[in-house]
């Protein structure tokens, strides 16, 4: 009986005779939906001498040619062949015959656990940065305040694409990856965890991810950014926070920074009425970095103003004035203007400096490193170097770009981390004085 009902809705949808419906049917097993799809894809039988017909247009008919072979439909897999494994049919697809014989593909998970991100997929390039603490938050600050370093906070949120941003873009990037190794305790977290949402509250965080710097002495949040921040720019932010560790002296100068920065007036507007127009990122950088510049000045100088360095004292009396001293103050600006007369120009120095420079290697010599300079501007550049070659090559360097070093004011090299003494030893090779890939920063005395 089911036989019947499916031989009868073959003939109702096809309009085929029953020999032909029979021998559909019997092909597919009498799957109606598959025995539809075999005899659409076969196609029809023409009427018998159809192909002659035809033929007899083009061409004489000839009695040596053989008739046409007749239309064959054969099962070519068995009963419990794999519906997977099924081709496709004379260019049909086969979803449109039969139900679950192709199946799609399963989604690829670009943003897989950063614990279980494979170094061969795409989940690879946003997986978590190596130097990243492992453990709890108050770990991390424990941790951070035995080793006198601050406090890298990096809270996420794994569905923004600028959280994965980070880790592909950020905090892959070498000279920032260096900077932090060498000056912070790094921990990233999200706010599917516990602990994300509860230092979400804690700080009153807006929008994920962010960054922030952490006092691990006093769990102060110094300084905090929201959304993606492009690798250079975070180097330039997180600079001020290599003069000092939290557990320096001057660490306060940090923290007062950072809150005159974020406290900071906008500027009064024309016709003089005060302006409450927001500092830009970079005006708030320029004059954190002026702040600073202007305490280490006010700091390294102890002469008062007003006082006189003459070496005798003036005095209305004329039998007061000592003649000698006089004589002894001019023959030492004679002798100074001698002396600088002598003194090779600023041009020459630099032009010479810049001579003794040793050419940057290939990147692909095994012995090149690369070192980062920050000048005493705030700006910063990069060289490459051998590692064998000395600290001289720096010294060289800073008075082939410095005028005022080249006139002979005094400057200092020295790694740009906490605590750091001046590179002294001019002769010793780079990666001995431990600034092969690594950042130095140039200061005048």
């Amino acid at each position: 009986a089911d036989h019947g009902e499916a031989l009868a809705h073959f003939i109702g949808i096809t309009g085929a005779d029953d020999a032909k419906a029979l021998q559909m049917l019997e092909a597919a097993d009498w799957n109606v939906e598959t025995a539809v799809g075999l005899f659409f894809a076969s196609g029809p039988d023409e009427p018998a001498g159809g192909s002659r017909q035809s033929g007899a247009q083009h061409a004489p008919m000839e009695d040596d040619v053989r008739a046409p072979m007749p239309t064959k439909v054969e099962r070519l897999y068995g009963d419990h062949m794999p519906s997977d494994r099924m081709p496709m049919s004379m260019g049909v697809p086969l979803q449109y015959g039969m139900r679950g014989v192709q199946r799609a593909a399963p989604p690829v998970d670009v943003f897989k656990d950063k614990e279980e991100a494979s170094s061969s997929g795409l989940s690879s390039l946003f997986k978590a940065p190596a130097f990243c603490f492992h453990g709890g938050f108050e770990m991390a600050k424990a941790y951070a305040m035995e080793e006198g370093k601050w406090l890298l906070l990096n809270i996420q949120h794994p569905h923004e694409f600028s959280s994965h941003r980070l880790n592909r873009d950020t905090w892959s990037h070498e000279a920032l990856g260096e900077m932090v190794r060498g000056n912070f305790v790094f921990y990233q977290t999200d706010d599917s965890t516990e602990e994300g949402r509860k230092l979400q509250a804690s700080y009153r965080l807006g929008g994920l991810p962010v960054i922030l710097v952490i006092d691990p002495l006093t769990g102060a949040k110094l300084f905090d950014r929201s959304g993606f921040v492009e690798p250079d720019r975070l180097i330039d932010i997180l600079l001020p926070f290599l003069e000092h560790g939290p557990k320096d002296p001057g660490a306060h100068q940090i923290a007062h920074t950072m809150s005159l920065k974020r406290k900071a007036p906008a500027p009064a507007g024309a016709g003089g009425s005060a302006s409450a127009r927001a500092l830009t990122e970079d005006e708030e950088l320029a004059r954190a970095i002026a702040m600073s510049m202007e305490q280490d000045a006010a700091g390294a100088s102890g002469k008062p103003a007003g006082s006189s360095g003459s070496g005798y004292a003036s005095d209305n009396d004329d039998d007061d004035i000592d003649e000698a001293a006089i004589w002894e103050a001019i023959r030492k600006q004679e002798q100074e203007a001698a002396a600088a007369a002598s003194k090779p120009k600023p041009e020459e120095v630099m032009a010479a400096a810049a001579a003794r420079l040793p050419a940057e290697p290939g990147s692909s010599d095994a012995g090149a490193c690369r070192v980062a300079i920050r000048w005493p501007s705030g700006e910063r550049t990069q060289r490459s170097f051998l590692k064998t070659d000395t600290v001289q090559a720096l010294h060289d360097l800073v008075l082939s770009k410095l005028q005022d070093a080249a006139e002979g004011k005094a400057f200092t090299i020295a790694a740009a981390m906490p605590g750091a003494q001046p590179l002294t030893d001019v002769g010793a090779t780079l990666e001995a004085a431990g600034v092969a890939n690594a950042m130095v920063q140039v200061r005048f005395s």
